[in-house]
């Protein structure tokens, strides 16, 4: 029996192995990152959040705006976008996110200043 000898084994694997590897080898199948997925989950959740709330400023109504937390609930533990599918859905019925542009954010509503 070739594998009683441990010297024998490495002979006979020596020999058999790229015969093996040769006749059964497969084309190489990539594995895709989950980063790539992750980033995809974050943005359909930010554009679910901001989709919930309207897609514009609250207070003046302007397209491009960014979620902010409010207050009594900042900060979160984590980014808002990696909250699960059902923590984003309770803070949103709990209206802890609001939309505000980056000018009412800065300066105040439009009433006030700009």
């Amino acid at each position: 029996m070739p594998y009683s000898d441990p010297a024998k084994k490495r002979e006979y694997m020596k020999r058999y192995n790229p015969k093996y590897y040769e006749e059964t080898k497969e084309p190489r199948k990539t594995v895709s990152k989950n980063t790539g997925k992750k980033r995809i989950l974050r943005e359909e959740k930010t554009i679910h959040i901001k989709k919930e709330l309207g897609n514009s400023c609250f207070t003046c109504g302007e397209q491009q705006c960014s979620i902010v937390v409010a207050e009594a609930f900042s900060p979160l533990p984590k980014a808002i976008a990696d909250h699960s599918w059902i923590q984003i859905n309770l803070l949103l019925q709990n209206e802890v996110f609001s939309l505000t542009c980056s000018d009412c954010r800065k300066y105040g509503p439009p009433s006030e200043n700009h």
